[in-house]
């Protein structure tokens, strides 16, 4: 009985928040979740603050992701990379195309990327570390969509493409069997939600 109780007034509240909606309009500022994926297939997590693209708006974003791989000669392992990378990036929206439920946009991102990376020899020995600082600056076209029972929730898809420079600051040629392609430069993919406030 409880359960049927507890049922019935998760729905009646439900009910009243969608009507209590039209009157009370989300604003443009809001805080979300992004999953972006790069070119070299690293998969990121992200917090985004963004101002909605109606018809100019923006993102603060910030994101981190680890990674790990080996390297092999003739299937024996002979070291291992850890790797840690964080991500700032500012993306400015214009919007093309606007519907009562979607926009579509493109845009502008300039970032500061940062890696860095430990390298461990199977057999013992020292372990090593490099540290690269990128500066990105990049492109995207993106949709971002709402429903019309939950118009506080923007759900956004981005698609673009980063020039990534680095820095090493600290370069090991000990271990020139890992590739040293940029983390943030290329194509990406990214896909969000937004709550509005």
């Amino acid at each position: 009985m409880k359960k049927v109780l507890c049922l019935a007034m998760m729905t009646l509240m439900a009910v009243a928040i969608t009507h209590a909606e039209g009157e009370n309009a989300p604003g443009r500022l809001g805080i979300g979740y992004q999953g972006a994926l790069y070119g070299e297939g690293y998969t990121m997590n992200q917090i985004a603050l963004r101002f909605a693209p109606q018809p100019f708006g923006g993102a603060l974003v910030i994101g981190q992701m680890g990674s790990s791989e080996e390297s092999k000669q003739d299937g024996v392992k002979t070291s291992e990379r850890d790797s840690s990378h964080l991500t700032v990036q500012g993306k400015f929206f214009w919007t093309l195309i606007d519907r009562p439920n979607s926009d579509f946009y493109v845009g502008a991102l300039v970032g500061l990327g940062y890696s860095t990376y430990e390298y461990t020899p199977t057999g013992g020995g020292n372990v090593s570390e490099d540290t690269t600082t990128e500066f990105i600056l990049g492109g995207l076209a993106g949709v971002e969509w709402r429903f019309t029972e939950l118009p506080e929730i923007g759900f956004n898809f981005e698609l673009g493409y980063n020039l990534a420079f680095e820095n090493d600051e600290e370069k090991n040629s000990s271990y020139s069997d890992y590739e040293d392609d940029s983390v943030f430069g290329g194509t990406y993919v990214s896909l969000g939600a937004t709550y509005y406030f």
